[in-house]
Parts: C-alpha cells; sequence; structure tokens
C-alpha cells in the first residue's frame, strides 16, 4: 500500500446493538488509514474477563524481549499482513497466533512443530459470526466491516484457528480480503470448523497498562492491542520524518485499529515494539533491535492509553497463564 493512498474501511461506536460510524483521522483532520476495530462497550464485555495473574505481574521489569525471533526461526524475515478490508482484528490475532505457536517451540521447548501461518479470514469471520452475531446476538454487526478484540479472543478459545493451507475444496493458503468480507457476513464453513477446533487457543486475558503487556511479553505471550490511538508517520507536527532515531512513533490521530505487541524494551526508554498490517512500507525512519519493517515502537504512556480502550488481550495456548522461565533470552 502506498503511504499517501490510505483509506479507511472500519467503523467504530457500538453503542448497545447500534452503531455509529467514526472515520479516524490524523491531527489535521484528515482521514486515515485502513483499520476495522469496532469499539465494544468495554464495561460490558471486559469486566468479564481474566486479567494477567499476579505471579507474573513485575516480571519483565527492566527486562528486553523480542517475541518475534521466535517465529523468523520458522519462517525467516518477517514481513506484516497487508490488509485489504476492514479485517485488521483478524490480522492482529492471525499473528499473534503464529508467534505464540513459535515462542512455545523455539522458546520453551515444546514437542511442538510449525505447520504454517493462521489465516487471518477464519479468525476475522469467526469472531463477526460466530461470536458477535450467534453468540452476543449483535445483528447490527453484519451491516458493517470490523470486529472487536474481545470476539477475536473469544473465537479463539471457543472455536480455534486453522493454518493457511487447502482444505478439499477451499483454498486458505493465500489471504483473500473478498473472503474476509462473505465469510464475515455468513460465517466460516462448518466443515472448517471442525479443522479449527482442534487448534484453540486456550486462553486470553486482558492488558490493562503498560506493565501488564510488558510482563505478558517476558512470559512469551503476544499481545493483541485494539483501542482508536493512531500513529500517522506521515505528520509534520507528530512524526516527522517518520520513526525516531530509536524506532519509536509518537500518538497521532484517531485510528480505530487492531495491530500486534511483538516485543517490550523496559531498559533505557520503556516501551513496546508493535507490528501493524499495512504492509512493509506504511512506515519509515530509525530501527533498532532488528525489527520487522513495518513495525515501530511506543511510549509506555503511549501503551497505557491503548490499554484503557479496554479490548486489548494477552493470549496463550496454555489451560491457564503461568510463568515461564524456560525463554531462550540469548535471541535478544
Amino acid at each position: 500500500m502506498e503511504r499517501r493512498k490510505f483509506l479507511y474501511y472500519g467503523v467504530g461506536g457500538l453503542v448497545g446493538a447500534s452503531f455509529t460510524n467514526l472515520f479516524p483521522q490524523d491531527c489535521y483532520g484528515n482521514t486515515t488509514v485502513q483499520g476495522g476495530w469496532v469499539r465494544p462497550l468495554a464495561n460490558k464485555f471486559s469486566r468479564y474477563n481474566r486479567l494477567i495473574p499476579k505471579k507474573l505481574l513485575g516480571t519483565g521489569s527492566n527486562r528486553r524481549v523480542l517475541l518475534h525471533k521466535y517465529l523468523e526461526k520458522a519462517i525467516g524475515p518477517l514481513v506484516p499482513h497487508n490488509q485489504g478490508t476492514g479485517d485488521c482484528v483478524g490480522q492482529g490475532f492471525a499473528r499473534g497466533v503464529d508467534i505464540l505457536g513459535a515462542t512455545q517451540i523455539y522458546g520453551i521447548g515444546m514437542r511442538q512443530s510449525f505447520k504454517g501461518e493462521a489465516s487471518a479470514e477464519v479468525i476475522y469471520a469467526g469472531s463477526r459470526y460466530e461470536i458477535g452475531y450467534e453468540k452476543h446476538k449483535i445483528e447490527s454487526l453484519l451491516r458493517h466491516e470490523g470486529s472487536a478484540g474481545i470476539f477475536a479472543a473469544q473465537f479463539l478459545k471457543e472455536f480455534g484457528s486453522i493454518v493457511r493451507d487447502r482444505y478439499g475444496d477451499i483454498d486458505l493458503s493465500e489471504y483473500s480480503s473478498n473472503r474476509s468480507d462473505d465469510w464475515g457476513k455468513t460465517g466460516i464453513p462448518d466443515e472448517l470448523e471442525e479443522i479449527a477446533r482442534q487448534h484453540p487457543v486456550r486462553a486470553y486475558a486482558l492488558v490493562k497498562s503498560y506493565s501488564d503487556v510488558r510482563d505478558a511479553i517476558v512470559n512469551g505471550y503476544p499481545v493483541v492491542i485494539c483501542s482508536g490511538v493512531g500513529f500517522n508517520p506521515q505528520c509534520d507536527n507528530c512524526n516527522p520524518g517518520g520513526r525516531d532515531s530509536m524506532g519509536f512513533l509518537q500518538p497521532c490521530g484517531d485510528w480505530n485499529h487492531c495491530m500486534l505487541v511483538i516485543g517490550i524494551d523496559d531498559t533505557e526508554r520503556p516501551g513496546a515494539l508493535i507490528l501493524n498490517s499495512w504492509g512493509p512500507d506504511w512506515v519509515t525512519g530509525g530501527t533498532r533491535l532488528g525489527q520487522p519493517v513495518g513495525s515501530f515502537w511506543a511510549d509506555s504512556k503511549a501503551i497505557d492509553k491503548i490499554c484503557a480502550a479496554g479490548d486489548s488481550f494477552a493470549i496463550s495456548n496454555y489451560k491457564g497463564f503461568t510463568s515461564n522461565d524456560l525463554l531462550d533470552y540469548r535471541l535478544f
């Protein structure tokens, strides 16, 4: 996607069972970027969610962990997805599943193999239809693009995920925005539901602050973040020249978007490394610590602001969240 041709396809403002269209803007009032996060009623959904266990709290203090390094051992250099519709929630959670699986194999040493990357379309469509519509009875969700983080987390736990491959007549080997749009209105095919149930993400936890995100990442749990906080890299006021010399972007504009935290550095400049889903070229500027193309660092205060939206989650393939002391920190 060309940097100056960002379009926004998502909506926001879930109020009861109806929507208010909210097109995210940069600090000049221009409509920007392609998103797709639907603002849930945070109090309605988040109050029932499990929080980061107390035994993990504080474990990330003054630590540096880059979980994407594990995924790169499986697939090579990490290139971000390039979404073609308002399915950012599916994109963020799908890549989160990829990193979680790779971390379990290469970081923790679980006896598993990496079979392929997760289908964003399946997670996106399932979060909308099987969870948002069928479980929560939000009929108006099907009239618009987009989804919510809590719906994707629930879908992964209750239904599961599917790696990119051919399944009979259904070819998921390549990403299709049309498939996201179509299945997002009808749900995923029944035969795929049975396959997905074999690979659930068994647990998720609401993260409420930067320190929660930090502690989850240090223990091997990727964090999917959903909020209206934007990071416009073209703004001469907020981010002149794109990322600064340390790879950071400052909050700028309103995005209604879902992204993935893939690393943290709680040392000299506390912050989180965020992977977007607009391909490799949407942002330029400084980098550090081998960060992937299409990624950026955000300061701890920006992460606090994102988490305040109440729809960001650490995910785990375990039955419960446990403290992992077996991560191979030599990669960092």
